[in-house]
């Protein structure tokens, strides 16, 4: 019954598939599909061959492969420009041309049964029209391409809400939607409802594209990114000017603009609670502007920064009096304010208890400032700076008449005053008899000099 195609068909047909390159195809092993012939090519080595011969056509949507013996002593190759029902038939190996291949990371002849939510007709035989509806359904993590002649004419795509196992099966084509990497610190299944002031789809469903679109917009202070299918067909993405409160959500995924690099010496999540002498709000989400307060105000001497979204939708500066131990805390970023380089022989960390003729405020914390009241007051022999926050909220300066011992503590930085240069000799002094060393061409050697000689 098949061959009555023309012989001329069959060499113009030859012709064309000259140095053709074979698609990728599924073999259908023990199943025949019946009609639709426009070219029989006998003595066709194996199913392969006709499946590249198929590729190699326009017109050719399908075929047929009848080993020997069942319709003559050669194998036949039958061409097909529809796709008729797949049967059951020991006879022969068929398959339908696929239209664009197999897509990336997909099983050709692998099912996954079950978790389907929606499943619909395509309009051509190209299961990367369903992997694509799969990408840019936010419910969908698998799909299976069903091959045209399986379940009717056309090819059917199902969509699905789970990852089943992949089974055998040359009906399907079947693949698991690629994970798209978070970007830095975002939180997939979360929302931040609120705060929006920019909203805008998205070509692809890339939640880094509104973590972008954030960290380039100096109004930004965190984002939502929506899922393709919750709020259309196409992701969203929705900027805020505030950092609202998590919520779960399925149907998103969230974050904040990520911070700017941490100011010199802080600590990142750690906090310092109490001694706390003022708390403002920050006009933007960096924690160098809470270090930049602490650095201008004489009182502090330390600072705690609290994230946008932990006290309210903005974030907050601390300054403190006193360094407290740091804490295990994602709230905030903590830093203590750097003294300025200690005065010569300073120690820091130490106290000279005892010998105090004399104390004052300062108006900067600087010990360089005590150390200079030593050095120009006579009575002076030792000071002791006491940092701001020990004794109140300003650095006080301690003179002292003697040289206490020191001891360890926090409070304070301490010094002895600095013996002043002694003064220079006068010329034919004792000392003018001392051995110097020269050298000479590279050479050290030693002049003595010695009162001359007189003789009587």
């Amino acid at each position: 019954m098949r061959f009555a195609t023309r012989l001329l068909g069959i060499v113009a047909f030859l012709l064309g598939f000259t140095a053709m390159a074979a698609a990728q195809q599924i073999l259908e092993k023990g199943k025949d599909r019946l009609g639709g012939d426009y070219a029989s090519i006998p003595g066709t080595a194996n199913a392969l061959q006709c499946a590249n011969l198929c590729s190699g056509q326009p017109a050719c949507q399908a075929f047929t492969w009848v080993k020997p013996g069942f319709q003559g002593p050669f194998p036949v190759c039958h061409l097909k420009n529809v796709v008729p029902p797949q049967s059951a038939n020991n006879c022969c190996t068929s398959g339908v041309k696929l239209v664009g291949g197999i897509p990336a990371g997909a099983q050709a002849g692998k099912d996954r049964a079950g978790s389907d939510y929606n499943s619909f007709n395509l309009p051509a035989a190209n299961p990367q029209l369903c992997a694509n509806a799969c990408t840019s359904d936010g419910n969908c993590q698998a799909w299976s391409f069903v091959k045209p002649g399986i379940q009717g004419p056309t090819a059917r795509c199902y969509l699905k809400n789970a990852v089943p196992l992949a089974t055998n099966n040359s009906c399907c084509v079947s693949g698991v939607k690629p994970v798209v990497p978070l970007p830095p610190g975002a939180q997939a299944n979360r929302d931040r409802p609120g705060g929006d002031y920019s909203v805008t789809n998205l070509a692809t469903p890339n939640p880094t594209l509104c973590y972008n679109a954030c960290q380039a917009n100096g109004n930004c202070q965190s984002w939502s990114y929506v899922k393709p299918g919750f709020q259309g067909p196409t992701a969203r993405c929705y900027l805020k000017n505030i950092v609202p409160a998590l919520t779960n959500n399925p149907c998103c995924v969230t974050g904040f603009k990520a911070l700017p690099p941490l100011p010199p010496g802080a600590v990142a999540n750690k906090d310092r609670p109490g001694n706390d002498i003022a708390a403002t709000q920050l006009p933007a989400a960096d924690p160098n502007l809470c270090y930049q307060k602490c650095q201008a105000n004489s009182s502090c001497a330390a600072w705690v920064y609290v994230k946008p979204g932990v006290q309210g939708p903005t974030a907050e500066c601390y300054l403190k009096n006193i360094v407290a131990a740091p804490v295990n805390d994602t709230c905030c970023i903590t830093g203590v304010k750097p003294l300025p380089p200690l005065p010569p022989g300073a120690q820091a960390n130490k106290d000279r208890p005892g010998s105090d003729y004399s104390s004052f405020a300062l108006g900067v914390a600087d010990p360089s400032l005590c150390y200079n009241s030593c050095q120009a007051d006579a009575n002076c022999q030792s000071w002791s700076f006491v940092k701001p926050g020990f004794q109140g909220p300003s650095a006080r300066c301690y003179l002292k008449n003697a040289i206490p011992f020191a001891v360890n503590n926090p409070c304070c930085v301490t010094g002895a005053k600095a013996a002043p240069p002694p003064p220079a000799l006068p010329p034919g002094s004792a000392a003018a008899g001392r051995r110097r060393r020269r050298t000479l061409s590279g050479v050290p050697w030693t002049v003595r000099t010695v009162p001359e000689r007189t003789y009587s």
